[in-house]
Formats: structure tokens, sequence, C-alpha cells
């Protein structure tokens, strides 16, 4: 393994002690996609202790089914127990195994969705900067895999997926200008999870992630092009021809292509992202995955410096 990464501490699984900044947020989120039964379940739970409730997000599509089914719940009352084991709204964590097995469901009027979900290793810290700013600072995650069933009144079909899930605790109040995330599984030892982002300047680019082949866990270096196409709401993303070196020197290409409806979960502030279940082929080996995208929401910073833009003037400021 990569010296880049820690194995996450056991401590950790359990709630954090919040500090004293208004926007510490403690949050569990796993995720699972199934491209051959065109299924995708994006599912968070957060706490927002200052703030004094809780939220979830939901996504739940099953394309033979015809369920395409989106929540977000934002203003519930503050989960009981921790983040990965409790109950927020019609969303439910249950932790068989800290760090090593879960079981998630959703149960909505029109459907339930049950699978349990275990990591293909021991989830790992990674601490990152981009132009002096940490990412992510208390957080780990991990590459797993998800088997369950969804089930409607018109039927049933079974989830054999792939996913990832992260725990993430501290202050979250500002986010990168923008990102996309490109992640593919294509058997338990070959993976690559890859969270490409704009500097804080819009400078410059960055990738934070990780790839494992021929039972390397590696780091991703900054040398990468995405190749993501758009669909034609403008957001979403349709495809990549993603070109990355890792840490070693060696180069992968990872092409994928999205498929079915998409869904949007909102950040704080107005700032959001959106994304799909993708298809994915690596040398060959078929692979699924998602693809996510989060665009600007104004003109980078470097640019308001490069023309000196005022900003409270028209330019820059909507209240105008």
């Amino acid at each position: 393994m990569s010296s880049a990464f820690e194995p996450a501490l056991i401590g950790d699984h359990a709630n954090h002690v919040s500090t004293d900044q208004q926007w510490w947020q403690e949050s569990a989120f796993f995720m699972m996609c199934d491209a051959k039964n065109g299924v995708i379940g994006y599912y968070r739970i957060g706490r927002h202790p200052h703030l004094g409730h809780g939220n979830a997000y939901y996504w739940t599509s099953a394309q033979t089914l015809v369920l395409d089914d989106k929540q977000f719940r934002p203003g519930q009352p503050m989960p009981a127990g921790d983040v990965n084991n409790t109950v927020v709204a019609e969303l439910r964590f249950e932790t068989i195994r800290p760090m090593e097995e879960y079981r998630l469901s959703v149960d909505r009027p029109n459907y339930r969705m049950e699978v349990t979900w275990r990591p293909f290793f021991w989830p790992i810290m990674i601490h990152s900067a981009v132009k002096g700013a940490s990412f992510a600072a208390g957080h780990y995650n991990a590459i797993g895999h998800a088997t369950g069933f969804i089930e409607t009144d018109g039927g049933r079909v079974d989830v054999d997926a792939y996913g990832y899930m992260d725990h993430s605790w501290g202050e979250r109040k500002n986010h990168f200008p923008a990102s996309k995330w490109i992640f593919a599984a294509f058997d338990p030892e070959t993976f690559v999870q890859a969270f490409p982002v704009m500097s804080l300047d819009g400078g410059s680019k960055h990738l934070l992630g990780y790839v494992a082949v021929d039972g390397k866990l590696r780091k991703l270096t900054d040398d990468y092009e995405t190749g993501f196409g758009i669909r034609d709401d403008w957001m979403t993303p349709s495809a990549c021809d993603f070109r990355v070196k890792d840490e070693d020197g060696r180069l992968f290409r990872f092409t994928g292509t999205t498929s079915g409806p998409e869904s949007i979960y909102p950040f704080l502030h107005g700032k959001f992202c959106v994304h799909a279940l993708a298809s994915f082929d690596f040398e060959g080996r078929p692979g699924r995955g998602l693809l996510e995208n989060s665009p600007p929401r104004a003109i980078p910073g470097v640019y308001q410096e490069r023309y000196e833009l005022d900003p409270s003037g028209i330019w820059l400021n909507a209240s105008h």
C-alpha cells in the first residue's frame, strides 16, 4: 500500500466530539453501482451539532423496475447513535462489524431497498492538500461490494454492486470551486477512485484519489485528463476517457459511459453535484461505477484578480 495512506483507526468509527466551529459536521456515506442490472444507490446521513439538526440524501434507481426515487431530507432531528449506525427519515445504516460490514435499507411507500455492504480492504485515511488547503481532514474511505435487493409492487431486482463508503468529520463550510468524480471497479483488486478538483483560486487542477491494479494500491498524481462529456442538461456527465498516472509512473486509461437518470446532491450554500450510473472498460475488462460533476458557480478567483473585478460590483454581485 502507498505510504500516502494510513489504515483508519477503529476508534474513528464512532461519532467524534465536535469543535466550537459552527460548520462542524459528521457524515457517513455509502454508494453502490450495478450497471448490469441498471441499479445505482447513493446514501448519506449527516449531523450538524451546532445547527441542531441532521439530514439525509438518498437516491435509489432501478431501471428494470422503472424506479427512480430521489430524496433530500434536511432539518431532521439529530440522529441518535453513530452516523454509520442510525436512522434519518426512511434511511437506515446498521453497523454489523465496524469497518468491515454494514446493512443499508430504505423503506418508502413504493419500494424497499436492503443491501449488505462490505469493503474490499480496511478503510484508509488520505491526507491531501491543494495549494495549501487541507482536504477533508478527518476522513476515511474504502471501495467494496454490496449485495441485496430492491423490491416494488411490480417486481424485484437482485443487487450485485461495487461501491464506495466514507466517514467524514470536521468543518465543512466551503467547497472546491469545481470537481469531478470517476469511480469504477472491475474486481476486488482492480478499481479506481479519482476526484479531480479545481484549486481554490481556480488557477490549477489537482487530483485526489487512488488506483489498484496488479495488487498495488497507489496514489494518483496530478498528471491526468478526464475526457468528460456532458449531457444536454449542461450538468450530467455522459462519458469519460480518463487517462492518469499513479505515483509509480504507471499510466492508465479508463473509459466510461453513463446511462439512465441522474440525481443531484445539494452541498451547502447553493453548491451541488450531479451523478449518474456508468459502465466502464479497462484493458478489455468491464467495470461498474459512476461519473459525477460539480460545475463552477462563479468566475474563478484567479480571473477576478486578473481583471481586477470589484467583489461588490455588478460583474460579481447578483444583488445589483
